[in-house]
């Protein structure tokens, strides 16, 4: 414990702390309740509240870290709250819609307050089906391609689905003004459909039209949300490439302790079903993926880490830095990247200086998983309380050993080039 609150002291001094979004759905709203601890300074490595300097996120994380950006210069902490009444309130009512859902017909609730406004969405529903149907059809009838994939291709889940919801949302909850000016910074990662590359949105790139189709962008889960455009581009799920945005926050924001936010179950404690079926394979898939990717991106923080201290013992004698040869390539790489980063101002081109000091890594996840593959859908008001709770209180008896988290033991040991 004493090392913890050591790296507490040395935080509050001339270090920039981040906050760290991943995707997950619904079960975003976990999220929540991890940062409600750490603004309000509940977890046990705290003396004070947290104040960030950098918000990252991917898919539902880019809409979290948004909102907060939005609104932090006008409620400071108080903005996590505002968040969480908006799931509550608009979110469980407002992530999607099926297409021509009967049961959605069935419920008298659908007709209120507007009942015209049901009416005027399956007549849009029945037109949209209708019109992608057919094109399907004739693509099966007529296409040149082999029959088994003209035939797969008459398929497409994402169909079914209206993303207008969650669009709505989005811009009803999110003043992009207020990002574009706030003294927050922002990323938000989404895929580039046709590129296969990851694109960074910035604050800049948060107008009131180009905005809401970015945080639509990060948020397309591929297959399920239909694909969303961003200029002439098209956009898939930012968690394709990276779920867990950790580099642009160190890369990009310059942030030195990262508060990593993370929805993946651990793979191990998920029980392979006796009965296989496609959902719990593809669930199943994306989460070791996910894992793997940010266990990866935290080694690398670790490596960097070593790097910073291998540099401080060839200061001592180049004897030091053989004992741990094996370690020195993959150290030194790490670092290498950082620097070249570092040096390079992205808006002149230009060579600057700055300061390189360890990367401290915290990290909160559920640790027994959430709900499996349907949970990613469940966005009922109860469920979404339950996960914001959870949150919290595991962010209230967070364990820095137990989830591996990085606290550099040297802070003292900067480099400056």
């Amino acid at each position: 414990m004493s090392d913890e609150h050591d790296t507490d002291k040395h935080e509050a001094h001339d270090h920039r702390h981040a906050i760290i979004l991943s995707g997950g759905g619904a079960d975003g709203a976990y999220e929540i309740g991890v940062v409600k601890a750490l603004f309000n300074g509940k977890a046990p490595w705290q003396k004070t509240p947290l104040v960030p300097d950098v918000f990252t996120g991917t898919s539902i994380g880019s809409f979290n870290a948004t909102f907060l950006v939005s609104q932090w210069d006008d409620y400071g902490a108080g903005a996590v709250g505002n968040l969480e009444n908006v799931w509550l309130e608009e979110i469980s009512r407002g992530g999607f819609r099926i297409r021509c859902d009967p049961l959605l017909y069935l419920d008298p609730r659908s007709y209120l307050p507007n009942p015209l406004k049901i009416g005027a969405e399956f007549v849009n529903d029945a037109f949209s089906l209708g019109w992608d149907g057919l094109r399907r059809l004739v693509n099966l009838a007529a296409g040149e391609e082999p029959f088994l994939q003209r035939f797969l291709e008459s398929f497409n889940l994402a169909s079914f689905v209206s993303a207008v919801p969650w669009e709505r949302t989005i811009r009803k909850t999110i003043d992009f003004k207020k990002v574009r000016k706030s003294s927050r910074e922002l990323f938000v990662a989404a895929t580039n459909w046709e590129l296969g590359e990851l694109r960074l949105f910035k604050k800049h790139d948060m107008t009131d039209k180009l905005g809401p189709n970015a945080i639509r962008a990060s948020s397309a889960v591929p297959g399920f949300y239909p694909i969303a455009t961003v200029g002439a581009q098209s956009y898939i799920d930012g968690a394709v490439l990276m779920n867990t945005p950790l580099k642009p926050a160190v890369v990009d924001g310059g942030a030195t302790v990262l508060h990593v936010v993370y929805l993946n179950t651990d793979v191990k404690k998920m029980p392979v079903e006796a009965l296989q079926s496609t959902l719990d394979t593809l669930y199943r898939t994306q989460i070791i993926a996910w894992t793997e990717a940010v266990n990866s991106d935290i080694k690398e923080a670790h490596a960097y880490n070593r790097g910073l201290e291998l540099i401080a013992q060839g200061e001592e004698g180049p004897e030091k830095l053989a004992e741990d040869a094996p370690n020195v390539a993959k150290a030194v790489l790490a670092l290498g990247k950082h620097i070249r980063h570092a040096q390079v101002d992205r808006e002149t081109g230009r060579k600057k200086k700055r300061t390189l000091k360890p990367v401290t890594v915290h990290r909160y996840f559920p640790p027994d998983g959430l709900d499996g593959a349907l949970g990613f859908l469940d966005l009922s008001q109860q469920r979404i309380a339950r996960l914001i709770d959870e949150g919290f209180e595991h962010t209230v008896s967070h364990d820095c050993e137990a989830n591996e988290c990085i606290l550099p033991k040297a802070h003292d040991k900067e480099i400056y080039l």
